[in-house]
């Protein structure tokens, strides 16, 4: 892919945003459409891309149809109590608040965001957390419209507690999302053990007599899903493996002198940082020519196609 390409197809997203547009990306199943590059305006815009069988593009039509932009420039600020901070957020300001350019949206879009304590000992007897959103859209009537909700949160320190309460349907969506793009920035492990470890703590809920039917459900749903994702990061690696690729980095030796040391650490650091953007480019390379990988990195990261958001979805085929 040129950098001129890259260029229209950044060009054609931000032209598309800029007019409260979605791009829909539909390839036909057996061709290559290089969509690790073009499926990311649908991404961008909150469009939809999938690989259909010619008889099933009516279908699909109708889905994309029916789920139309409700709103445009469309901004979410989410505010944390002081003792919290946010994980995987580009846009934090001083730890407790976080910024998401969201951009166009439909009557099924969902975002999600993840914190943890910055300082426990802060949260020792404090009873409650209060939580904030402020969302910021242009309704289709050109209107400029902000709402603001807020809630408070009772605090417990007992994670059995916790993890009893947990909403498996929101674990589940951020684990794909996340886990998706750690497999498009090509760290492949890292995508499944981000699942790996939100799905054992899921099961240690739904392990209690507590667990609900509800609880159950949403967790095979999510369990198929993840299963999708992880079958594809394994098929590539083993793809890689076949043809002598490996990343897996070797054992680093140490030097006597502290000075050596230092140095060599430096060297070590500034190598490892060139090899991971190299990992990172010659994956995405090899992903332009593998449509179906792609297409379901591409597809974790919108709830559009989960199976959370439709009982029969057109876009979640797995026959």
């Amino acid at each position: 892919m040129t950098p001129l390409l890259l260029y229209f197809i950044k060009k054609v997203a931000d032209d598309a945003l800029q007019k409260g547009v979605a791009v829909s990306i539909l390839s036909i199943q057996g061709t290559n459409a290089s969509l690790e590059y073009i499926a990311k305006v649908a991404a961008d815009t909150r469009g939809i891309n999938h690989i259909v069988e010619p008889l099933k593009l009516t279908k699909n039509f109708n889905f994309i149809l029916q789920n139309a932009i409700i709103a445009t420039e469309v901004t979410a600020t989410m505010f944390l109590n002081k003792a919290l901070t946010f994980r995987h957020e580009k846009t934090v300001i001083d730890n407790f608040k976080a910024l998401r350019e969201i951009g166009n949206v439909t009557a099924e879009s969902i975002i999600t965001f993840e914190y943890y304590p910055k300082d426990k000992d802060v949260l020792k007897g404090t009873k409650e957390l209060l939580f904030q959103v402020q969302i910021n859209f242009t309704k289709l009537d050109g209107s400029k419209c902000v709402r603001i909700m807020s809630k408070r949160v009772e605090v417990t320190h007992d994670r059995l507690e916790a993890e009893k309460h947990v909403n498996v349907n929101v674990v589940g969506l951020h684990s794909q999302f996340q886990a998706a793009q750690k497999a498009a920035e090509g760290k492949y492990t890292a995508a499944r053990m981000i699942q790996k470890r939100n799905m054992r703590m899921v099961r240690r809920a739904l392990a209690t007599d507590d667990a609900t039917e509800g609880q159950k459900a949403h967790y095979e749903l999510w369990n198929n899903e993840a299963v999708r994702l992880n079958d594809a990061i394994k098929k590539t690696k083993i793809k890689e493996k076949s043809k002598g690729i490996h990343y897996d980095s070797g054992e680093d030796e140490g030097s006597d002198s502290e000075e050596e040391q230092k140095t060599v650490t430096e060297k070590i650091v500034t190598e490892k940082v060139q090899q991971k953007i190299q990992k990172k480019q010659e994956r995405k390379a090899r992903r332009g020519d593998d449509d179906d990988f792609s297409n379901q990195i591409y597809q974790a990261q919108n709830p559009m196609y989960s199976a959370f958001t439709y009982d029969d979805n057109p876009m979640y085929d797995t026959e």
